[in-house]
């Protein structure tokens, strides 16, 4: 979505993406890949921001939390719908849309409802684990392995000191964020953060 505009208009800046961006952009050049890059690899920024690549999930996505504002970006891992932010100076004040259903819908994409945690647990297990965490030639791994390495990636950002959480989705969660990942990984996580499965 717009990485070759970004690309052309900031020539010096570097751009990071996941595994399979690359593929799909061949116009662009990539400093570097979460799941195809050594996983060791450094891009400047590890210091001030914590960074997680969730390989198996549907869309590849990508955690980050920056520390000094204790504020986790969690992009589609992480829903809190409705979105009555972005909306509120719309007319109306709220959400406009032809879908009869989407405000109940919506209510049951927050953390702690079952709906989220079941998107979570189907969403898991959709992608292979990250080719540069697997042997070459290696069969794909199974649902369960999949999943594993899934509630692995989540112990790994429920470790990480965080408060508030900013999704793609829904409004953002100023207080509590903690509970709210911890909520709404519980398939995955026990409540003290560490993996169950």
């Amino acid at each position: 979505m717009f990485i070759k505009q970004y690309a052309d208009a900031y020539p010096e800046a570097k751009v990071i993406g996941v595994d399979g961006l690359a593929e799909k952009n061949k116009d662009v050049k990539w400093t570097g890949e979460y799941g195809k890059s050594p996983i060791d690899t450094k891009y400047g920024f590890e210091d001030e921001i914590q960074s997680r690549y969730f390989a198996t999930f549907n869309n590849k996505d990508m955690v980050f939390c920056h520390k000094d504002s204790k504020t986790l970006i969690a992009v589609d891992l992480l829903f809190n719908l409705p979105c009555n932010e972005q909306y509120k100076n719309t007319p109306g004040g709220k959400v406009n849309t032809w879908l009869p259903f989407y405000g109940s819908l919506a209510k049951k994409f927050q953390p702690h409802t079952d709906t989220h945690q079941s998107f979570l647990w189907k969403a898991s297990a959709i992608n292979d684990i990250a080719p540069n965490e697997k042997t070459p030639g290696s069969p794909a791994a199974t649902t369960e392995e999949k999943r594993k390495r899934f509630a692995k990636d989540a112990e790994e950002v429920a470790s990480w000191d965080f408060d508030r959480i900013i999704p793609c989705h829904g409004d953002v969660i100023e207080n509590g964020g903690k509970k709210a990942w911890l909520d709404a990984y519980a398939r995955f996580l026990s409540p003290d953060g560490k993996a169950k499965i």
